[in-house]
C-alpha cells in the first residue's frame, strides 16, 4: 500500500466528512439542538469524538484501498453508499435507544449517507485508475 497515497486520501475524506456534517449541522441546525438538547449533550467533541472521526476515517479508507478494483468515482459513490447503508442500521439502533422525533431521525440518517457517498467518491478520485496513453490503448491486432 501507498502510504502517501493512503494519508493523502484520509485527510481529504477526514476534510470531505467534516465538510458534510458541519454543514448538516448548520442547515439543520433546530433539528441537531433539540436532539442535544434531548440528549443533554453539550456542543463541543471531546477527544474521544476526534480519536472516533480518525479511526472512522481511516478504516472507511483502507476498506476502499483493499477491495477497490479501479472502476472510478462510480466505485467509491457505491462503496459509500453501502458504507451509509451499513451506518444507518447503526443509526436505526441508536433511535431505539433514544427514540428522537422522525425529523431528526431522518437527518441524522440523510447526512451519514450523503457523507459517507461523498467519502466514497473523494476516495475513487484519489485512487482513480491511471488514463492510458494513446499506443496502450490502441489495439495491435497482432501485427508486430
Amino acid at each position: 500500500m501507498n502510504i502517501q497515497r493512503f494519508g493523502m486520501a484520509a485527510v481529504a475524506v477526514f476534510v470531505v466528512f467534516g465538510l458534510v456534517y458541519y454543514g448538516a449541522m448548520h442547515v439543520f441546525d433546530e433539528q441537531y439542538r433539540a436532539l442535544f438538547q434531548r440528549l443533554d449533550i453539550n456542543d463541543q467533541p471531546n477527544l474521544v469524538f476526534w480519536l472516533g472521526a480518525v479511526l472512522y476515517t481511516l478504516v472507511f479508507c483502507y476498506i476502499f484501498v483493499q477491495g477497490h478494483e479501479g472502476k472510478g468515482i462510480g466505485e467509491g459513490v457505491r462503496y459509500g453508499l453501502l458504507i451509509g447503508l451499513l451506518i444507518l442500521a447503526l443509526d436505526l439502533g441508536f433511535f431505539g435507544f433514544t427514540s428522537p422525533p422522525l425529523n431528526i431521525a431522518l437527518v441524522i440518517s440523510a447526512t451519514d449517507i450523503v457523507a459517507a457517498i461523498a467519502a466514497g467518491a473523494t476516495v475513487a478520485a484519489i485512487y482513480k485508475p491511471a488514463e492510458a496513453t494513446p499506443a496502450e490503448a490502441a489495439p495491435s491486432g497482432g501485427m508486430e
